[in-house]
């Protein structure tokens, strides 16, 4: 642990910055995973609609990624990011206040584009920006301060509404005005990181790492096969996560009877197990090997899965809750690096925008029918297939990566 701290004051001023605006984005965002969904369903909106308005955030996130990724492997990942920040915020104004429900679609592709561009500059960016002793850590790192901000706005999306309706902007806590307000305060949160991004270069400050001196021709074709490979294991995941991981909020307070504040705290407390499990993956790669620490991940939130299909007990389903995000998430700051080490720096945000979108359309492909879906079945059919869905993917990155040696 002291080595752990000791690593992180040797993080660049680039890092430093990167890793405040990831903060930042995070709480904002965070605001909007938890309330957005129990915003729309005020305004009228059905489980299938919502479904559907978020698949197509969804999908304009992965058709945003691949030219967006282009751009940043040409250009900057600073200007990449920096719109990536623009977009999204955008998108979130325009469906916090729609004037009619037509536009929140423009909205959730806008915010889509948005993610796309986040999504792909940001591992470049670190990749570059750092030392190989440091990326050990450095992923983690990333996905950790992200989880752990979404922390504070799970707490944030359960204390505000409080707070605005005892200022008076209304008598009922589950109001549009109240959940308003509190995407409103989300959306001035997102802002302000663009001021750490705006400071960040447009250069790689890390020139003598071998990883950017590697020699590549420029006619070289890009590592497609296996880039095949990530994306395909990870569609997998896309596509159970999402029938369920969008409805979580409406779950908890459909499936257990959960109020608005306890939804919140159960947010929050997910993603502390989240933030727990990212810090036990730099144990368990050493321990275990990054493939299968990967593995062991997936299979081990998969129990807990199966025990919110099970019971309609708040506290059962809030513990399981806990730990399926402590464990299914320890595999992605692994995935990650495992991606950015065996792709040439060329590739990189072309092989990171490959297979965020391959998530994404894969996300939005079940998003298109997950609401009929738990209209129809219940959520408890949605976790089943989620976790299935989850242990072929598994064995798959099993089958395709175990001989790695990064």
């Amino acid at each position: 642990m002291r080595n752990f701290f000791l690593l992180i004051r040797t993080f660049n001023s680039q890092l430093r910055l990167i890793l405040y605006a990831q903060a930042i984005i995070g709480l904002g965002m965070g605001i909007f995973t938890v309330l957005l969904n129990v915003y729309l369903k005020t305004l009228g909106l059905n489980e299938g609609t919502i479904g559907r308005i978020l698949a197509l955030q969804s999908l304009s996130a992965a058709g945003a990624s691949f030219p967006m990724g282009k751009i940043a492997d040409r250009f900057s990942r600073k200007a990449t990011y920096i719109l990536g920040i623009i977009l999204l915020t955008s998108g979130f104004l325009i469906a916090t206040f729609p004037l009619t429900p037509l536009f929140l679609w423009p909205a959730a592709m806008i915010s889509g584009f948005g993610n796309g561009a986040l999504m792909v500059s940001i591992l470049p960016f670190l990749q570059e920006n750092s030392r190989r002793k440091q990326r050990r850590y450095l992923f983690n790192i990333n996905f950790s301060i992200t989880v752990l901000m979404g922390i504070v706005a799970g707490f944030f999306s359960g204390g505000l509404p409080l707070i605005f309706q005892k200022c008076g902007l209304s008598d009922n806590l589950h109001s549009p005005i109240i959940l308003r307000a509190t995407l409103l305060t989300g959306i001035i949160i997102l802002l302000t990181s663009l001021w750490p991004a705006f400071k960040l270069s447009s250069d790689k400050q890390n020139p003598k790492d071998p990883s950017l001196l590697e020699k590549s021709s420029e006619n070289e074709p890009a590592p497609w096969r296996m880039i095949l490979k990530f994306m395909f294991t990870y569609s997998l995941i896309g596509f159970g996560a999402g029938l369920i991981v969008p409805y979580f909020n409406l779950y908890f307070q459909k499936w257990t009877g959960a109020t608005i504040p306890q939804i919140g705290s159960v947010f929050a407390i997910g993603q502390l197990g989240t933030a727990l499990g990212a810090f036990f993956t730099t144990w368990s790669s050493k321990v275990l090997g990054l493939t299968k620490s990967v593995v062991f991940s997936e299979f081990s939130s998969l129990p807990f899965m199966i025990t919110m299909a099970l019971t309609h007990n708040f506290w059962l389903c809030a513990i399981a809750f806990f730990f399926r995000g402590a464990f299914m998430n320890m595999a992605v700051p692994i995935r990650q690096r495992i991606l950015m080490e065996r792709i040439a720096p060329k590739f990189r945000a072309r092989a990171s925008a490959s297979e965020s979108a391959s998530f994404y359309i894969a996300w939005a492909m079940s998003m298109m029918v997950s609401g009929d879906l738990i209209q129809n079945y219940g959520y408890d059919s949605c976790l089943y297939i989620t976790s299935a869905l989850y242990f072929i993917s598994g064995l798959l990155y099993w089958h395709f990566f175990q001989d790695d040696k990064t």
